[in-house]
């Protein structure tokens, strides 16, 4: 993939293994066991899947840095390892802290983490993603003109964040 490529290409000694396989609540477990960072950038629209995974990881004490678009730019929220007794991306998209979250709306969720972030982000960000937001309410797929650029933000701030890592440098966990 694109991200193993960059990540060789900044440390041609680095170990990766690619699963190219199609994740879903049942596959989390594996795919998670097999990792040992996790980068989440699944789309939203799949709740039951990216809570599978981030509960997966939490149990497994693996990292995990999860990142999405915002605007023309991205989001991203470093998870550390941690003894806490529920995992992070549960907290601060305002789910429950066990529950099945099969008939939760993701469009709700995402509002909550919105609500969490808004101060730092723009306004017009802010706008762009309730209105996008708003339309998605119904399984619409994201609407927004800024998908392209928000993927390359995506990855970009993603390998960052894992290159500081990697590297041993700090960053800041998410806030919960």
């Amino acid at each position: 993939t694109a991200l193993a490529k960059r990540l060789r290409g900044i440390n041609p000694q680095i170990s990766i293994e690619e699963h190219p396989a199609w994740i879903n609540p049942e596959t989390a477990n594996l795919i998670v066991t097999q990792s040992d960072l996790i980068f989440d950038t699944i789309d939203f629209l799949d709740l039951a899947t990216i809570t599978a995974v981030h509960d997966e990881a939490h149990r497994q004490k693996k990292p995990i840095i999860s990142a999405v678009s915002a605007g023309f730019g991205a989001v991203a929220i470093y998870f550390p390892v941690n003894d806490e007794p529920v995992c992070g991306f549960r907290k601060i998209f305002g789910l429950s802290d066990y529950d099945s979250v099969k008939n939760e709306s993701y469009v709700a969720h995402f509002k909550h983490f919105i609500s969490r972030i808004e101060k730092n982000l723009d306004p017009t960000i802010i706008q762009a993603m309730a209105k996008a937001l708003t339309v998605m309410e119904d399984g619409t797929p994201c609407p927004a003109p800024h998908v392209s650029a928000g993927s390359f933000a995506v990855a970009s701030l993603s390998v960052t964040i894992a290159t500081r890592l990697l590297g041993g440098k700090m960053i800041t966990s998410a806030p919960y």
